[in-house]
């Protein structure tokens, strides 16, 4: 007996055409198994598509643009995902042209460079169809076989906020990391206005008679201000005749030179603390998981602790939180003794809120409070971490395929025809 089967797959652009013959030896089997495996099979490769058909004919090109992004003589560029029918891909090209991608529904998401806020236009065959203004996420399709989608990403540096670099005796020649992994270099005093939000690391650059300074590091607020000054005492500099080093904190306003030398300041706290999530991004009414460590760097165990973690009430509800104090937006965890060089860890999730936007942040804060590190700045026991919030992606065609359907249904039949001791022959 012998039975021959064909049919024609298409997909991105690729056709392929299988053919499979089979050849039963009745010798090897009995007529009712024969009869019975036939049957199977053509029914079996004779099921109707499932997949979403208009996803799988026709091609276009996508094109991801993004613009504005050189701001203070730096390029700023921000992340993008992009849902296609099929996949997804994630970039930070400034210009691309995605070739030979599918009709069906795409859904793009921007994660703008610091201090930036978005806005995407969509064009469809070269006309504009909609635009999304302080939006981080657009939609838009390919109708027509051979059309074209392009999302122009367009960035407003708005969130901003003043640095100074200051110095005595000045003239000290440093290097100041700025968000995103920017450096910039520059010679005592200088200022930055208009700089991006985020975190930024001073670094003095001295004689190697000079004994080396700590780095520095403050967060940038909105419309605020933060100010690096230190005072150096050293001969190469025409400071002093000691080679030390001190160092005040941020201020918002410039502050004036003390009438008697300062204490040299701690530039590291007795602890250390790490605030993460498990996923960069969550879907509305997903699930976000938390995990919080709290390092004893110090000299001596630490006691009466406790990490206070903050979030937004109307986009996050806790869930499994052990051992914990609830208050309006505040988590409180209580740590009772932290030895030297000890750890302290927890894990909790919280379940997203449905009413979430597609492309917000969310946002939390965990900060480490006690008596014995009271004179430790809030900036050196805090951490912040933010997750960004997504909807459904759209179903147009991240389905089982009939490529994939063909592939099961013909394995499992090799399968049995191998045990039943069918003799198969496939030829492509």
């Amino acid at each position: 007996m012998a039975l021959f089967l064909s049919r024609e797959y298409l997909t991105d652009g690729y056709k392929y055409d299988y053919i499979i013959s089979f050849y039963f030896q009745p010798s090897t089997m009995n007529r009712s198994l024969s009869t019975a495996l036939s049957i199977l099979i053509v029914s079996s490769l004779l099921v109707p598509f499932t997949g979403n058909a208009a996803t799988l004919t026709g091609d276009g090109i996508v094109t991801v643009e993004q613009k504005n992004v050189e701001y203070q003589g730096v390029k700023r560029l921000g992340k993008w995902g992009l849902a296609t029918p099929v996949s997804v891909i994630e970039g930070e090209s400034e210009y691309i042209d995605l070739k030979k991608k599918p009709m069906g529904n795409y859904v793009l998401t921007v994660t703008p460079p610091a201090g930036a806020k978005s806005a995407i236009e969509v064009y469809q065959d070269g006309s504009l169809v909609e635009t999304f203004i302080d939006q981080r996420t657009a939609k838009g399709k390919i109708v027509s076989s051979g059309g074209t989608l392009k999302f122009v990403i367009t960035y407003d540096f708005t969130l901003t906020g003043n640095v100074s670099v200051t110095s005595k005796p000045i003239g000290i020649d440093f290097e100041l990391k700025a968000p995103a992994g920017i450096i910039l270099k520059g010679r005592t005093p200088a200022v930055y206005p208009d700089s991006v939000v985020g975190t930024y690391a001073v670094y003095y650059r001295l004689p190697k008679s000079c004994k080396p300074a700590l780095p520095l590091s403050r967060k940038l607020e909105v419309n605020s201000r933060i100010n690096f000054e230190t005072e150096f005492n050293c001969d190469a500099l025409g400071g002093g005749s000691s080679s030390s080093s001190s160092s005040r904190p941020s201020s918002s306003s410039s502050s004036s030179s003390p009438t008697k030398p300062t204490k040299p300041a701690t530039t590291q706290g007795p602890v250390r603390i790490a605030l993460s999530a498990a996923a960069s991004e969550v879907t509305a009414g997903g699930t976000a998981r938390y995990t919080i460590a709290v390092l004893n760097r110090g000299d001596s165990d630490l006691s009466d602790l406790s990490v206070d973690f903050r979030y937004d009430t109307t986009q996050l509800t806790i869930t499994g939180a052990r051992d914990a104090k609830k208050s309006g937006n505040s988590l409180v965890f209580p740590m009772s003794s932290l030895p030297k060089d000890g750890k302290w860890e927890t894990t909790f999730t919280a379940t997203v809120s449905d009413s979430v936007i597609n492309g917000a942040t969310m946002s939390a804060t965990a900060t480490v409070t006690g008596d014995s590190i009271k004179d430790v700045r809030p900036s050196q026991r805090s951490a912040s971490v933010s997750i960004g919030a997504i909807k459904e992606l759209p179903q147009t065609g991240i389905v089982m395929t009939d490529g994939v359907m063909l592939l099961a249904i013909v394995s499992a039949f090799f399968f049995s025809l191998m045990i039943a001791g069918v003799e198969v022959v496939v030829r492509r």
